[in-house]
């Protein structure tokens, strides 16, 4: 078998070149105007924009089925890109997104896929900060970024461009990051790399300092993956894909991931003193989730429901900022409970304590996050020692929280539309 594919390989990928093409659609971005997500069906050349197989979408653990794949076979991931046959050859600044070539044969094949896949390219999606800004939710939540690495059917198509359009041209893995460690070898794309293309139309060359692609992947748990039949994520929208989504993030740390919020949507020229406003910034490239139209389509799940896994710890386990400086944290389940029962407890007491003034302090808020959390802060005017007491919980409701084990909210943020929630937290706290 592995004779059969290596020869398969050498047929497929001799010494031929493919020139780069790519279709052209009219004026498309990521914002709320006439030209965004909401506009796209009426694009110049993406009316498949309005299909009944889009993406990404949010994807329901509760309707998905458990189904049995063979695993992957990865052919060259493992390349050093120094010798062989594969490797990075550069990234670029789009304007709307940071994109990274490959040559060779990097190739994919199992994992329930119809053919073999070569990839054509790496791309990556992010928010203003690591709350949101993946593409694909997961039980409504988001992840802080994610990335997509795109091949094609290289057994029926000579080239990405051409099988980008049709049924089954496409395989996407999609990967998660999450907030936490550093991680060295994220440190090839997300450290200098980046820092090359700050503007659009610069370019980092990689065949001087490739990089191992298989080192960037959580490769001994690849056998973890949500798949379902979509689309492109950007116009033409084409329902070409199978999608492959892993379910463990990759871990990197705030810093790494705060290296894709600097890029922006300006050409050198336009740099100035390097000090960019944020609508110059390439941030929230992310299309909204579409129509999942289950049961029509269905989601597919490698793994059984009842295996469990944690997005971050059970307590707070960071605490970060973004471009502006803005704090967010995350914030464990089992840290949210304990959270609300703490707060109650304070609230009843500065009850108890002849209360003089209660402030719930309003700070600008943050666009669409999954769920709207409040910060509140109780303070004491007494003459005792300690004379401000100050409690601060990410979720002060009386609902559910839904989400999965673990939910990423910001610890400063708008309460919002949530701010009734708080009056009868605190109203039921002087009836105490």
């Amino acid at each position: 078998m592995e004779s059969k594919f290596l020869l398969l390989t050498l047929l497929l990928f001799g010494p031929s070149i493919c020139l780069a093409r790519e279709y052209k659609y009219g004026e498309w971005d990521y914002g709320p105007g006439p030209n965004g997500p909401a506009n796209w069906g009426s694009v110049t050349g993406a009316a498949k924009c309005l299909g009944a197989k889009q993406s990404p979408i949010d994807i329901n653990t509760a309707q998905t089925i458990e189904k049995d794949f063979s695993p992957f076979v990865f052919r060259n991931y493992n390349s050093n890109g120094r010798s062989g046959n594969a490797r990075p050859t550069g990234m670029i600044n789009t304007g709307k997104t940071v994109k990274i070539s490959f040559e060779g044969h990097y190739l994919i094949k199992g994992g329930g896929l119809p053919s073999i896949y070569k990839l054509s390219h790496m791309q990556f999606h992010w928010g203003s900060h690591w709350v949101q800004g993946s593409e694909h939710k997961v039980d409504g939540q988001f992840f802080p970024a994610e990335f997509h690495l795109v091949h094609y059917d290289a057994l029926q198509y000579p080239s990405y461009f051409d099988a980008s359009t049709q049924p089954d041209g496409v395989a996407i893995l999609g990967f998660f990051f999450s907030v936490g460690n550093h991680n060295g070898p994220w440190d090839a794309i997300l450290n200098r790399p980046l820092h090359k293309v700050k503007y659009v139309g610069k370019k980092f060359d990689y065949t001087q300092q490739p990089f191992k692609l298989e080192a960037l992947l959580p490769m001994n748990r690849l056998d973890k993956f949500y798949r379902y039949r979509g689309s492109l994520t950007a116009p033409g929208c084409y329902e070409s894909v199978t999608w492959t989504v892993f379910r463990h993030p990759i871990e990197v740390s705030e810093e790494q991931l705060a290296a894709l919020r600097t890029m922006t949507k300006l050409a050198p020229s336009q740099a100035g003193d390097g000090v960019h406003r944020k609508e110059d910034l390439i941030l929230n490239n992310c299309r909204p989730v579409q129509e999942s139209n289950w049961p029509q389509r269905k989601v597919y799940q490698s793994f059984n429901h009842t295996d469990v896994v944690s997005t971050g710890g059970d307590r707070i386990g960071h605490i970060g900022k973004d471009y502006y400086g803005q704090v967010y944290g995350t914030i464990g389940k089992r840290e949210q409970y304990r959270m609300a029962k703490e707060v109650k407890k304070v609230l009843i007491m500065v009850v108890k304590m002849h209360l003089q003034t209660i402030t719930i302090v309003k700070i600008p808020p943050v666009p669409d996050l999954i769920t709207t959390p409040v910060v509140v802060a109780v303070t004491t005017r007494i003459t005792m020692k300690a004379a401000v007491i100050t409690m601060m919980s990410g979720f002060i409701l009386l609902r559910p929280i839904t989400a999965p084990r673990t939910t990423q909210v910001p610890l400063y943020t708008d309460h919002g539309t949530d701010g009734h929630w708080v009056k009868l937290y605190l109203l039921l706290a002087f009836f105490c």
